[in-house]
């Protein structure tokens, strides 16, 4: 891709998350165990725990694997979120009626001041910041980014072209 103005890549970052699923995990293999070397051994519980703990370990793995990487130059917009798309997805600029900016701050994140009722396709690992899109066929996207001041940088530079 030539004259590149933007480009990002991030990972999924939550910790938190990751930690509290940890934490299922352990408790659903130790659970398991308990109702295996228990006396009065309970199979089938000690089963559905151990899948239960599988479970959540594969989510923990894939939660670390995802990844967003956007770029874009003045023809195009590009974007993958990896493991879920396996190729990159583009939209060419004159196909854009209208863009913007979206920054939501943590503290509204949560607070329910994000939802929008459009039917809005976010493609985001950032929460409800990033680029806005609505193209001339009327589909309304977000695509996530992180590092909104260089993300403004390029678009005024790309408005100046």
């Amino acid at each position: 891709m030539k004259n590149v103005l933007y480009k990002e890549k991030h990972k999924f970052d939550d910790n938190f998350s990751l930690v509290v699923l940890g934490i299922f995990c352990l408790g659903a293999l130790a659970g398991g165990a308990n109702a295996l070397f228990r006396t009065n051994q309970n199979i089938l519980v000690a089963i559905i725990l151990f899948l239960v703990a599988l479970a959540l370990g594969f989510l923990m793995w894939w939660l670390t694997r995802l990844q967003l990487k956007v770029e874009f130059n003045s023809k195009t917009i590009k974007f993958k979120m990896s493991p879920i798309h396996l190729s990159k997805k583009a939209f060419l600029w004159k196909d854009i009626e209208n863009y913007g900016i979206i920054e939501t701050s943590k503290a509204e994140q949560w607070s329910g001041g994000n939802i929008t009722f459009k039917q809005e396709k976010r493609i985001s690992l950032t929460g409800r910041n990033g680029l806005a899109l609505k193209t001339k066929e009327g589909a309304y996207y977000l695509i996530g980014c992180h590092e909104i001041e260089k993300l403004r940088a390029a678009l005024d530079k790309l408005d100046q072209k």
